[in-house]
C-alpha cells in the first residue's frame, strides 16, 4: 500500500511538471515580451549616438513578434539570452551592449 502511495505521488509530480512546462512553452512570447519590455527603458536611454529610438523600438517589437510567431529557434534564443546575460552582469547597459543586443534581435527577427 505504501508503494502505491509513492507511485501516485511521483505520477502527480510528473504531471505537474509537464503541465508547467506546457504553460511556459505556450506563454513564451508573453514571457519574452515582459523581460524585453523591462529592459526597454535601459536600452532606449543608452542608445548609441547613431541610433534612432523609434527604429530601436521597432527592432525590439519585431523580435517579440518573431518569438510569438515561433520564428526564433532554441539556439537563436539561447544566443540572445547569453548576450543579454553578459550585458546585464554589471546591472547596467552601455552603448556597445545596447548595440550588440539590438543587432542580435534584428538578426533573429529576420
Amino acid at each position: 500500500m505504501k508503494g502505491k502511495g509513492c507511485l501516485i505521488t511521483v505520477l502527480v509530480i510528473i504531471v505537474l511538471v509537464i503541465v508547467a512546462a506546457a504553460v511556459l512553452y505556450m506563454n513564451r512570447g508573453k514571457l519574452v515580451e515582459m523581460a524585453v519590455n523591462k529592459m526597454v527603458g535601459q536600452i532606449t536611454s543608452n542608445l548609441p549616438v547613431d541610433y534612432d529610438e523609434t527604429m530601436a523600438r521597432q527592432n525590439i517589437d519585431d523580435f517579440i513578434v518573431a518569438v510569438k510567431d515561433g520564428r526564433v529557434d532554441k539556439e537563436e534564443f539561447q544566443l540572445l539570452s547569453g548576450i543579454m546575460k553578459r550585458a546585464m552582469e554589471d546591472k547596467k547597459l552601455d552603448a556597445e551592449e545596447v548595440d550588440e543586443l539590438i543587432k542580435a534581435m534584428q538578426e533573429v527577427a529576420e
